[in-house]
């Protein structure tokens, strides 16, 4: 596959490369993509905070590389490959800085790892069919206190609160409202908490 240059993708310089993607050449774009899919990946490991998964801050790390094909200047003495990585770093910082604006969960809300609301199971509730089962909800009391267990152990401070207020049946809206965290910044933690719980 050929381009304006009259040159295979694979053999122009990343700032040839970088020229066509601000025409709006998309083959272009996945072939940057492809180069620095290592450095992205590195980056956004190291960046990466708890309210996102690392596939959605991969992706978060993609837009910072096409902001840098989008900007790049050959002539401001540096490579595309170290502009990349402060774009991608940039897009990054902006991210954490705007999720700690809005990632504080209120004091009185905050359920601790040693909070006496994990070890009463009576906090939550159970079924109907459970209640009508005396033998069904003891199983169901005990099965939940190992499920609590692991949990202290698994979890970090943030995925416990939010997981207890979803064990409570709160739903994400009341959630993100309990705690000052977003419904998307919710489902990430509770996606985790599946994750690790499972493993």
């Amino acid at each position: 596959m050929e381009n304006e240059n009259n040159k295979p993708y694979s053999e122009l310089s990343d700032h040839q490369l970088a020229d066509l993607v601000k025409k709006g050449d998309d083959n272009a774009f996945e072939i940057i993509i492809n180069r620095y899919k290592g450095l992205n990946s590195y980056l956004a490991h190291e960046y990466c905070i708890p309210e996102y998964d690392i596939c959605d801050f991969t992706q978060e790390g993609l837009l910072g590389l096409l902001s840098a094909c989008k900007t790049f200047n050959s002539t401001i003495g540096t490579t595309f490959k170290n502009y990349a990585a402060v774009c991608i770093k940039n897009r990054f910082v902006s991210i954490i800085r705007k999720s700690k604006s809005k990632s504080a969960i209120p004091k009185e809300n905050i359920v601790s790892i040693d909070d006496s609301r994990f070890s009463d199971t009576n906090d939550f509730e159970f079924s109907d069919n459970n209640r009508s089962n005396p033998e069904e909800l003891v199983v169901s009391k005990e099965r939940l206190k190992e499920f609590l267990i692991q949990m202290k152990q698994s979890l970090s401070q943030r995925e416990i609160t939010v997981a207890y207020f979803y064990l409570k049946g709160l739903t994400y809206e009341e959630i993100s409202q309990k705690t000052g965290i977003s419904k998307k910044s919710v489902d990430n933690a509770l996606q985790r908490v599946k994750k690790k719980l499972q493993e």
